[in-house]
């Protein structure tokens, strides 16, 4: 039994979008979740934060 070249053609896409597909979701690292607290603020924001007060309490 021979196959119609559009055949092959659709059989040689799904595998293709499956391929990329699935290489795609390789590059995910690291848990999916949202983490539960924020990030602290740098170290120079605080400082900035705290002489602004400061200034403002005087």
């Amino acid at each position: 039994m021979r196959l119609c070249y559009s055949i092959v053609m659709f059989m040689a896409l799904i595998m293709l979008t499956s391929g990329i597909s699935l290489l795609a979701g390789c590059g995910q690292k690291g848990a999916l979740y949202l983490p539960a607290e924020p990030a602290p603020a740098s170290v120079k924001q605080t400082k900035k934060t705290n002489k602004s007060t400061t200034a403002t309490k005087q």
